[in-house]
């Protein structure tokens, strides 16, 4: 008997709100899936083929700027029904669509054994406007289930972080950024993170699959030892998530001034507010600011903000600055936050090459933060959710431009 090999892709970008719905675009060998999501549009298909559909997904983000995954040699004459798309044929299947949990999926089914343990798509487009930033897995970390998602965690005995956190998928995984574009609708500038695949038997023995993002190519590596002793279907899911917000949560200690950068703004103009990204439901008093930088590192406040109630989230924590703060093209500046919980408050982050955070004691003082920063300690290659809202000197009355600290 034949064994069947089931491997699926599930490319998963998250949505605002969607149900299954595919728009067949006229004239062309592709379909749009339906969302109500604008900051991230999806067409199936390559729509500058004349003969044949072609197995190309194409994110595009904000309207402006675009790459392509493609399974090279998958083309042919799909079928779709309620609103999945499903290319066929003897030896692989392949299923697009959006789901109830407002995610895209890519679903690949091989029928028969693969002669390699490796699979890999094409980047296309504008990929190299992009930033893939690999995500170092945690070392000896310590594992657990919730709601029925793995975790891992690694608690620090010193220094600025208490403990990390992330689900087990952002092992190994990568967090992708625009390369300059950071204001405005762009946020932070991240537009997807690719999590770390799974490979699952019929069995339920699973083992992670080894992710590579090289030269515009994404390339995933299966276990050959665990592909020789599965017992098939063997199923793998590749998700890519639409989001703004890093992959992994830090807890920092509460009663310290924590600076998350350098950041340079693309364009001298006014900040007005501070906003940092809050992974908790809890109730305190938070206080943002900017400092500027000697030697690397935070130096003197610039501006602080009034002190504000974060009310639960998790999501964006925003103050307004006490007055208009004047930041100037290409120089460094720093993003900082006090809270007054009562044990530690969780800050998002991905790993990126040159940026830090640092810590500096202070009692919470609402509204007030140390008006010199002497750093206490570190942790380097972390981009922390935060950014600021600012009108560039050169904008027209009432336009409003975020700079961050990608």
């Amino acid at each position: 008997m034949k064994k069947l090999i089931l491997l699926i892709f599930v490319c998963s970008v998250c949505y605002a709100g969607g149900t299954k719905s595919v728009q067949p675009i006229i004239d062309k060998n592709a379909y749009r899936l339906i969302s109500t999501d604008p900051n991230c549009k999806i067409v199936l298909g390559n729509e500058d083929a004349t003969s044949e559909f072609q197995a190309h997904s194409k994110f595009t983000f904000w309207g402006e700027d675009s790459f392509i995954f493609e399974q090279a040699g998958v083309k042919g004459t799909p079928t779709v029904d309620n609103g999945v798309v499903t290319l066929d044929s003897t030896v692989v299947k392949t299923e697009w669509f959006v789901d109830g949990n407002n995610t895209f999926k890519w679903i690949i089914t091989l029928k028969q054994k693969p002669p390699t343990n490796t699979y890999s798509f094409r980047l296309g487009g504008n990929w190299q406007d992009f930033d893939f930033c690999y995500q170092t897995p945690f070392e000896n970390p310590t594992k657990y289930i919730e709601n029925g998602i793995e975790y891992y965690r690694v608690d620090h005995n010193e220094g600025p972080i208490l403990c990390d956190i992330r689900p087990a998928s952002v092992d190994g995984s990568y967090a992708v950024y625009h390369k300059s574009k950071k204001d405005n609708n762009y946020k932070t500038g991240k537009v997807l993170h690719i999590f770390r695949p799974k490979a699952t038997d019929s069995n339920n023995t699973s083992v992670w699959v080894e992710l590579s993002i090289l030269a515009g190519k994404y390339s995933g590596t299966i276990s050959q030892s665990f592909l020789d002793k599965a017992v098939y279907p063997v199923i793998i899911n590749d998700t890519f998530g639409y989001t703004s917000v890093g992959g992994t949560q830090s807890d920092l200690a509460t009663n310290n001034v924590s600076a998350f950068g350098p950041f340079s703004p693309s364009s001298s103009g006014s900040v007005t507010s501070v906003s940092v990204y809050l992974y908790t439901s809890a109730e305190f008093d938070f206080t943002v600011g900017i400092y500027d930088e000697s030697g690397n590192e935070p130096s003197s406040l610039l501006k602080d903000s009034g002190g504000k109630v974060f009310t639960g989230g998790p999501t964006w924590a925003t103050d307004t600055l006490d007055s208009a703060l004047s930041v100037t093209q290409g120089v460094n500046y720093w993003f900082a936050d006090n809270n007054n919980r009562t044990n530690t408050c969780a800050h998002k982050w991905d790993e990126v090459a040159g940026k830090h955070v640092h810590q500096d004691s202070q009692t919470y003082d609402d509204g007030n933060l140390l008006a010199t920063f002497v750093s206490e300690g570190t942790a380097a290659s972390r981009s922390y959710s935060a950014y600021a809202t600012y009108t560039p000197s050169a904008a027209t009355a009432g336009q409003v431009i975020m700079i961050t600290t990608y």
